[in-house]
This record gives C-alpha cells, structure tokens and sequence, in this order.
C-alpha cells in the first residue's frame, strides 16, 4: 500500500500520480481520501528492496518522492496461543522488517468470565523498536478470569510523517511518501486462566480488514498531530 501525506492537501481528483519501480511504472487511478491523507491502490506487484518513485503533477505544481518496500517480519514472543500470567506486563517481539524505519501495533482482546463474553478493548501503539511492553493495566478488565488477545503488525517505510517536518517528497510542496507491510499471520494469546481451549462458545477477537482498520489509525493520527 502507498500513502501520500502532504501540505497544503491536494485535491485527489485533480492529481496525476505514477508510481515507478526498476522494472514497471503504473498510473494510480484507485484512491481513497482521510484527513490529511490518500493511500493508492493498484494491482501492481512491488518488490521488497526496489525503489520506488512517486511522481504527481497537479494545480499546486510538481513533486516527487522516493520509498522502499518494506520486507517480511514475524512475530516471535508470546507465541501462538501461548498461556500468560494477569497482573505482569506482556512484551511483544517481533523481527526486524527490511527497509522499515517504524510500526504500528494494533492490539485487542475480548474478556471472559469463565467462557462468558463479557467484552472487548483495543488500543494502538507507534515505535521504531522490535519489542514493546504492554503493562499489565491494559489487561485488567473488571470480572474477567482470562482473556483472549491478539496482535497486528504492520511495518513502515521512511520517517514518521509529522507536522513541522520535511518530509521525503520534493517539488513545488511538502509532504511524506511511505509504504507498508502487515505481518502475514496475527499473534494470539491469554492472559489469565482460560478454561480448555476446546471450550465452546469462545468469541474470538475480532480481525479488521488491514484497509478499515489503517484508516481508523490514521484518522487519529491526523487528528492528533496536526489538528491539536
């Protein structure tokens, strides 16, 4: 996925972007708008590694920017479904994508007395480390005997976009280009004393398309970085 940060914000119908690699270049005409941001999409395969080179002509002028795919990454603590103690903070470890300067996590769980729903909570976390520490208050929901998490990635490519900054993409404006890979599986686990893990009824957590849920993330993002 590409996404395209910059000020002033651009009109999306009133753009003409090509994406160029080492080995194909591809008009954009797929394009969704939030606050402050358009991501592309394309059927175009981009290789991990592979420069990738934005170019945008428009009212505003012309500019361009330069980003890299980033790779694969795994996550490799808790493992899947691994069982932990409440009242202790969960360090979540992940290998290092290739050419990625930062991630998100976005974490959520459901909570259950015995194998009773009772709820669910999400939050999501920003950081250029492989590891974070999730203090054990997140996971203390009013009732519940365990709960049931689980764990998105997603890495990114360049400088974190924020305002004030200059960003990646030069011309006639300012902004950030940058592009994304998810971890290809979520991580899940407990925390607590669940009952078998054959139990019926069990609600799992529930999975957001990649898509919605960077959206949602991003509307945040905006609101907070660059309306406060």
């Amino acid at each position: 996925m590409v996404w395209l940060m910059c000020e002033p914000m651009l009109d999306p119908d009133d753009i003409h972007i090509v994406l160029k690699s080492a080995i194909q270049a591809n008009d954009l005409n797929v394009k969704e708008v939030m606050p402050g941001c358009i991501w592309y999409l394309n059927n175009i395969e981009l290789q991990v590694g592979i420069a990738c080179t934005l170019k945008m002509d428009c009212y505003a002028g012309c500019a361009q920017g330069v980003t890299f795919i980033p790779g694969d990454f795994a996550v490799r603590s808790p493992v899947e479904y691994e069982v932990l103690p409440s009242q202790q903070a969960v360090n979540i470890v992940w290998s290092k994508a290739p050419y990625a300067e930062w991630y998100i996590l976005d974490l959520r769980f459901s909570a259950y007395d015995s194998i009773t729903y009772l709820g669910m909570r999400d939050t999501e976390y920003i950081t250029t480390d492989t590891n974070l520490v999730i203090g054990a208050d997140f996971f203390d929901y009013p009732n519940a005997s365990y709960i049931l998490a689980t764990v998105s990635i997603y890495a990114y490519s360049e400088s974190q976009p924020d305002s004030g900054l200059k960003g990646n993409i030069t011309g006639d404006f300012n902004g950030f280009l940058f592009a994304n890979t998810e971890c290809k599986e979520d991580r899940h686990f407990y925390v607590g004393n669940p009952p078998s893990k054959s139990a019926e009824n069990i609600k799992f957590p529930t999975s957001l398309n990649p898509q919605e849920y960077q959206i949602r993330f991003y509307e945040r993002f905006y609101n907070n970085r660059y309306r406060n």
